[in-house]
């Protein structure tokens, strides 16, 4: 490869990064988040906050994940454009192992977060329907 390959196989690998940095870094904040607001309780009651952080953020973590997804390969194919067009000589951009790895990546951290929501509401109606004691919000 010359050097003009070189230097847009490092803007590449570089974009690519830092998209794929943004979608762990989100991810990552949210359990975060969620980790602190859950405590070491072992159950979580039922309440508005609740509900909120742990069917809400989930939720929108999924969307997140699925758009840094779709822009993940409006990036790659665009790039793979892009290297066709100037007909620069190197290995094949955003290729189909690639492809491949960036969605099961975000399938798997998207049915991680679906996984947390589905534990959640099957425990509160489990609560609901009597076959655990509830447990009152701030009961110790």
């Amino acid at each position: 490869m010359d050097d003009r390959s070189w230097e847009a196989f490092g803007v590449y690998q570089d974009g690519k990064s830092r998209r794929f940095s943004l979608l762990f870094t989100v991810n990552g904040g949210a359990f975060a988040l969620l980790g602190f607001l859950a405590g070491d309780q072992p159950r979580i009651a039922f309440s508005f906050v609740t509900v909120w952080a742990f069917v809400v953020i989930p939720l929108a973590m999924i969307i997140f994940t699925q758009r840094m997804r779709d822009d993940l390969f409006v990036f790659g194919e665009g790039m793979n454009r892009v290297w066709q067009d100037l007909d620069l000589a190197c290995p094949e951009i955003f290729s189909a192992k690639e492809q491949k790895i960036v969605r099961s990546v975000t399938r798997l951290i998207c049915a991680a977060w679906a996984l947390a929501v589905v534990a959640i509401v099957a425990a509160w109606a489990l609560e609901w329907t009597g076959v655990i004691e509830p447990q009152l919000p701030y009961d110790d």
